[in-house]
Order: structure tokens, then C-alpha cells, then sequence
């Protein structure tokens, strides 16, 4: 075997993640999403009535930092869940040009559904694993994800000097 081999035979993890990470979200997604339809939110949805539940009240700009998504994407999002009755907007109190985000009593509920639903999911995802482990992957994919929204400058700038504009 190869030095630069895992152990169990696949090519080093720098050749192997975007192999490996794309399907494991689409199924994980599709999980997530086949459990919630019926709670009537999108995909996306999910995630941000989350991070509300843990924290409600967040300005728009923070929680699009949150969610890797531009402020528009957002706007749009909230203004549909505004509509649906799940959550709510008003001005900042100490900053009154950036909006707070709060849940409803409905946006509550479903958010505590979707709490329940993510923690059965996780823990089939996660069978097998040690404690240790677990607490491990979740370092590593944060710490990733972290690496991923560093990049977006460095892969503007490649782009840029793969098609000749600067």
C-alpha cells in the first residue's frame, strides 16, 4: 500500500472530500427534508429557525454570517416565513438600521420539531460512533467550514486570473 494511502485504501482526504462531502449532504439533506415537509417550511428554512431557537432576536446580518448566505437570500427567506407566520422583524434597538429576527409562537413550535427531527437523524448518522468522535467530526466540519468562507477571496482572485480579468 501506498504511504500517502489511508488505511483502509482510499486516496489521501485532500483528493477525497469533495467526492465524499457532496453526496453525504444531499442524503443528509434529503433526510432532513422528508421529515419536515409536513411542518409546511422549506429545506432552508430549517436551519434558521434553528439557529433563532437558540438564540432569537439575531440582526439579519449576523445570522446570513451564520448561514453562508448572502443578505438577499435571506431577506427573501424571512420574507417568506414572515408571510407563514413563523417569524417576525423589527428595527434594532441600539442599532437602528439593522433588523432583529424573532420566532413567533408558531415559528417556536416547528422549530422544536425540527429540533427533535435533526437529534433522531443524528443519532442513526452517528451510530457507531464514540463520544470522542463524535465531538471530533463536529470540530472538524466547523473548523472546515470556517477554511471554506476564508476561500472565497483567494478563489475570486483565481477566477479572475483564469479568465484574464482583474
Amino acid at each position: 500500500m501506498k504511504s500517502d494511502t489511508i488505511s483502509d485504501g482510499l486516496e489521501p482526504a485532500s483528493t477525497q472530500v469533495a467526492f465524499m462531502l457532496a453526496p453525504m449532504l444531499n442524503l443528509y439533506r434529503r433526510n432532513i427534508d422528508f421529515m419536515v415537509q409536513s411542518f409546511g417550511i422549506s429545506a432552508g428554512q430549517s436551519p434558521l429557525l434553528s439557529l433563532l431557537n437558540e438564540n432569537d432576536g439575531q440582526n439579519q446580518k449576523d445570522l446570513a454570517h451564520q448561514l453562508y448566505v448572502k443578505p438577499s437570500s435571506l431577506t427573501s427567506m424571512l420574507n417568506r416565513m414572515e408571510a407563514g407566520g413563523l417569524v417576525y422583524r423589527r428595527r434594532g434597538e441600539e442599532d437602528r438600521r439593522y433588523y432583529q429576527v424573532f420566532l413567533t409562537q408558531k415559528g417556536k413550535r416547528v422549530a422544536q420539531k425540527i429540533r427533535a427531527v435533526v437529534r433522531f437523524v443524528d443519532e442513526r448518522n452517528l451510530a457507531g460512533f464514540r463520544s470522542e468522535e463524535k465531538l471530533l467530526f463536529l470540530r472538524f466540519m466547523k473548523h472546515m467550514a470556517d477554511n471554506m468562507d476564508k476561500q472565497k477571496n483567494e478563489l475570486m482572485l483565481l477566477k479572475a486570473d483564469s479568465t484574464g480579468v482583474r
